[in-house]
């Protein structure tokens, strides 16, 4: 047993990972399809992430998935920054949660929402446990 692998310094770094969430999204001048750049975040800031989509109200917890799931993907996906005022104005929206919503199919946020727990290490998606409960 080897403590050292676990100190800080001595971790594998997970990297950005680049995914083509859609054949909608082309480079004018090379013609190539844009990618995503996507990367993992630690549980510090998924749990921060998480807090702020649940709410208590009458002493009943309440987890708001749809919110949660968009905050990670605009947490973890460096690009585009769905926080520039450009790209904001471009879709008529003012907030990076609106953004995703307009910018992406519900096919194509799915995908990427799917990618970024991925990345992050969930081997079941969201999506995927919703699906069980459901049968």
């Amino acid at each position: 047993m080897g403590l050292k692998a676990f100190l800080k310094g001595n971790t594998k770094n997970i990297g950005t990972v680049e995914y083509a969430v859609s054949d909608r999204f082309v480079n004018e001048e090379t013609g190539e399809l844009e990618k995503f750049k996507i990367r993992a975040i630690n549980a510090k800031l998924d749990s921060q992430i998480r807090a702020s989509c649940t709410t208590i109200k009458d002493g009943i917890e309440k987890f708001d998935s749809n919110r949660y799931l968009a905050l990670l993907v605009i947490t973890c996906v460096t690009y585009p920054d769905f926080k520039n005022a450009e790209l904001q104005d471009s879709y008529g929206v003012k907030d990076e949660t609106e953004l995703v919503k307009q910018m992406l199919s519900s096919g194509e946020f799915t995908k990427l929402t799917n990618k970024v727990q991925e990345v992050n290490g969930f081997r079941e998606t969201y999506q995927d446990k919703v699906e069980e409960a459901k049968n």
